[in-house]
């Protein structure tokens, strides 16, 4: 995937007046009604990605040099990845919640320096739960995030 101004997205198209929450963040993770931004590294110019949609909470990574979780509420239950202008687009598995809140997991490595950046977005339905950082060690990580790190996974 090309990555431009630091970011890719998850969209899907949500209905107008659906009442979704207008802005939760961890610092990696930005939800808005119908799009998440996944942010990545300042020099990053493509990015390794790896989304998983699971039926229950899978395993954290703690491999990964940054992670962040947040809850989204999904209008249709169909997400796609794409670029910062939404122009390339590839659809994700129905999500198995369908619409309803799901939790995002999102992992990155590599956002400290490197043109290619590595990232593992997991996705599952859950109840909705704040934003939190679960690991962060990157300068970028720390720009983006300014709360604590739990380190729980």
């Amino acid at each position: 995937m090309n990555i431009r101004f630091a970011q890719f997205l998850l969209i899907e198209e949500a209905p107008a007046g659906t009442g979704l929450p207008v802005l939760r963040t961890s610092g990696l993770l930005e939800v808005q009604p119908g799009t998440v931004r996944c942010r990545t590294g300042w020099r990053t110019t493509r990015m390794l990605l790896t989304v998983t949609v699971a039926t229950d909470k899978p395993e954290c990574d703690l491999s990964f040099e940054d992670i962040a979780e947040s809850s989204h509420l999904s209008s249709t239950g169909e997400l796609a990845v794409a670029g910062w202008d939404r122009g390339s687009q590839c659809a994700l598995p129905r999500l198995p919640g369908g619409a309803w809140w799901h939790r995002l997991r999102y992992h990155v490595r590599g956002m400290n320096g490197g043109r290619i950046g590595e990232g593992l977005l997991q996705i599952w339905p859950d109840e909705p739960a704040a934003p939190r950082a679960v690991k962060v060690t990157s300068e970028v990580g720390w720009f983006w995030h300014s709360g604590p790190n739990d380190g729980t996974g």
